[in-house]
C-alpha cells in the first residue's frame, strides 16, 4: 500500500511539473506572438516612410531640374 501511495505521490508532481512546463510554455507563445505582431506593424511603418522618402526625393528631383532649367534659361 506505501508503494501505491508513494508512485501516486510521484505521478501527481509529474503531472504538475508537466502543467507548469505547459503554462511556461504557453506564456512564451504569446510573448513572442505580441512581439512578432510589434515587429510587422514597425516594418510596415519603415515600409511606408520609406515610400514617403522616395516620392519626395522624386519632387526634389523634379524641382531641382526646373529650378536648373530656368537658370540655364536665363
Amino acid at each position: 500500500m506505501e508503494e501505491q501511495g508513494t508512485a501516486t505521490q510521484e505521478i501527481s508532481s509529474s503531472v504538475e511539473k508537466a502543467a507548469t512546463g505547459t503554462r511556461n510554455v504557453s506564456s512564451n507563445i504569446i510573448s513572442v506572438t505580441q512581439a512578432t505582431g510589434k515587429s510587422s506593424k514597425i516594418a510596415n511603418e519603415v515600409l511606408q516612410s520609406a515610400g514617403t522618402m522616395a516620392s519626395q526625393s522624386n519632387t526634389l528631383r523634379t524641382e531641382m531640374n526646373k529650378f536648373l532649367d530656368h537658370i540655364q534659361a536665363g
